[in-house]
């Protein structure tokens, strides 16, 4: 939220997308779960295919490296959404 107030106090547009909306993109089709969001990222942009992590396991923690993938997808789906891909 931090980062959305910042942003309008800048007057920079933010758009968000709900974890429906982003499934709902013709690249993350049938894409399930984030570790299935992120491959999808990582077929797409060849630069991040060496850091996509490994599936977590219920007991341990999400790899960092996740962030990363959470955020391109945002990026692609905007494209994807906005008719602009």
């Amino acid at each position: 939220m931090a980062v959305i107030n910042l942003a309008e106090k800048r007057n920079i547009a933010v758009k968000q997308f709900s974890r429906a909306e982003i499934a709902s993109t013709t690249l993350f089709n049938g894409a399930r779960t984030r570790h299935q969001v992120a491959g999808k990222v990582a077929e797409s942009l060849a630069a991040l295919r060496s850091r996509l992590p490994k599936p977590q396991k219920i007991w341990v923690g999400e790899r960092s490296a996740m962030r990363l993938f959470c955020a391109a997808a945002c990026v692609l789906a905007y494209f994807d959404l906005d008719g602009q891909v």
